[in-house]
C-alpha cells in the first residue's frame, strides 16, 4: 500500500529537479549573452510602461458615476 505513494513522491521530486535544472540552464544561457540581456531589459521596460498605463489607479473623469 505504501509503495505507490513512494513512486508518486519520487516522480514529483524528479519532475521538480528536472524543471529546476532546465530552468537554471535556460537562465544561464540567456543571461550569458550581452545582446540578449539588452533585449530582456527592453522587453521589461515595455511591459512596465504598458502595465503602468493599463493598471493606473487614478480615477478618470469619464468613470461610471458622472462628475457634477
Amino acid at each position: 500500500m505504501l509503495f505507490p505513494v513512494k513512486v508518486v513522491a519520487v516522480n514529483i521530486f524528479l519532475a521538480g529537479v528536472t524543471a529546476g535544472a532546465l530552468g537554471s540552464a535556460a537562465v544561464v544561457i540567456v543571461l550569458s549573452d550581452a545582446e540578449r540581456r539588452e533585449q530582456l531589459q527592453d522587453c521589461r521596460d515595455k511591459m512596465r510602461d504598458d502595465c503602468r498605463t493599463m493598471f493606473s489607479m487614478k480615477p478618470k473623469t469619464d468613470s461610471f458615476r458622472p462628475a457634477y
